[in-house]
């Protein structure tokens, strides 16, 4: 919704709008960003909803006793959904992206538009995440205004809503279980590409699961099979090196998923036209996506990540990346987002765990993050944890962030690594520095 706020004002428009986190006093930076754009900023109780509003836009997140949507409806002004003003403005540009799947979308969506801008060709970029080359002081950095004929945006199928765009060029990452049923998500990835136009880049698993749809010309990726694959892949601790074809790529990210989010980047702007040169140059300077496997700090030959996997293919992965970059333990903190989400992923999770990690590894789960709403409060980060440790593997669920220092304190050893898993929740951020300032401080006691 804030990136959507932006692209508005950016054009022009006149945008208002509340948000439940900054009635809490959370996101403080983000609000002072959109007032320093413009976006007038009111408390979510209807105040804020006058009658010379034309639209009031509002997320899947957004219950329908809202007051906001409350006070619209007295006012009898027209309510859209955000993925239909998105729609329009993305619909305005011949040349279009959109990237959906179950992971990896934010990611290449961020390195699509980083590329697309360092080879000069101006594009609107619209991201569910913070994009560290577009952060300003003033700007939040998930979203850009280009204005011209150029737009790549993450498309959301967690609500269904990708269904909404019609791309020349469209992304699948791939399919998972997290907010839907395989058989869902293979109906509104059928439907997504019966709507792209010039060509479809999919994984080649999801080539395989949606084998034989209708469609435009079709381009696969993958880390060993596929029309765009990677030779000589060498994993550091700091950075990834492969090639594709005669040119050699470098980026400053970590993880074999790395390397398969720019493999999907390549096919893409290969299609739109853009040089593997660009597109190296490009990923060369790629800075991230803010808290998706961000290293904090590192203290004591800790390194202590910050990262937004929330689903078990998101934490397998980011558990083999931070092991891949030459961690002898991993040491998992997670907390799950939301009581629905946890309620479907629940076993999925306890055997993600019990497959990812070692016996010497250790895992543990924070109380799940709820921010209001109506969801049932009918599972618990214990019944996850318990699960998980019934199938032999090396989880515990901890009460409060306080506690889980003094665990982290008691197991942590040189030369592991830390990764603080959630989505959601900036303030893991913060949780992440204190970890780091308790191990500093333990070794100046000791």
């Amino acid at each position: 919704m804030s990136g959507l706020a932006q692209l508005l004002r950016a054009r022009g428009d006149d945008v208002s709008g509340s948000d439940r986190y900054f009635d809490m006093g959370e996101m403080r930076d983000r609000a002072g960003k959109l007032r320093a754009q413009g976006v007038r900023l009111f408390p979510q109780d209807g105040s804020g909803v006058q009658s010379d509003i034309t639209h009031v836009v509002r997320s899947s997140a957004i219950e329908p006793n809202n007051l906001d949507l409350a006070r619209a409806g007295e006012l009898k002004l027209a309510s859209v959904h955000r993925s239909s003003v998105l729609a329009s403005i993305f619909h305005d540009c011949a040349r279009r992206v959109a990237v959906t799947g179950s992971f990896g979308k934010t990611t290449i969506t961020a390195m699509i538009g980083w590329a697309l801008t360092e080879a000069g060709l101006n594009p609107t970029v619209v991201n569910g995440g913070v994009m560290r080359n577009f952060e300003t002081e003033t700007r939040i950095g998930n979203a850009m205004w280009g204005g011209g004929e150029l737009a790549c945006i993450e498309a959301d199928e967690s609500d269904g809503t990708c269904v909404k765009y019609t791309p020349t060029i469209g992304v699948i990452t791939g399919l998972a279980r997290d907010h839907k049923e395989l058989d869902e998500l293979q109906r509104i990835y059928s439907t997504f590409a019966g709507n792209t136009r010039d060509a479809l880049v999919m994984s080649v698993q999801a080539s395989a699961t949606l084998f034989g749809l209708p469609g435009p010309k079709r381009v696969t990726f993958g880390l060993r099979d596929g029309d765009v694959r990677p030779r000589n892949v060498r994993l550091g601790n700091r950075e990834v090196r492969f090639s594709v074809g005669s040119v050699r790529f470098r980026m400053r990210q970590i993880g074999q998923y790395s390397v398969f989010n720019a493999l999907a980047t390549v096919a893409a702007l290969r299609e739109l036209g853009v040089s593997d040169a660009r597109i190296e140059a490009g990923l060369r300077t790629f800075d991230g996506v803010a808290r998706h496997m961000e290293l904090v700090d590192r203290v004591r030959g800790v390194r202590v990540y910050d990262d937004f996997a929330h689903n078990p293919n998101k934490i397998e992965a980011a558990i083999e990346a931070v092991r891949a970059a030459g961690s002898k333990r991993v040491i998992a903190v997670f907390q799950p987002h939301g009581f629905a989400p946890a309620r479907f992923m629940r076993t999925d999770l306890a055997e993600t765990f019990a497959r990812a990690l070692g016996t010497e590894d250790r895992a543990f789960l924070l109380p799940i993050y709820y921010v209001g709403g109506t969801a049932p409060k009918d599972i618990s980060s214990e019944e996850i944890a318990a699960e998980s440790a019934a199938l032999g593997a090396p989880v515990m669920a901890v009460p409060d962030r306080a506690l889980l220092a003094a665990a982290l304190a008691d197991c942590v050893r040189e030369d592991d690594a830390i990764l603080v898993m959630g989505a959601r929740d900036d303030s893991l951020r913060t949780l992440c520095r204190d970890i780091a300032a308790a191990l500093a401080a333990a070794v100046k006691t000791s």
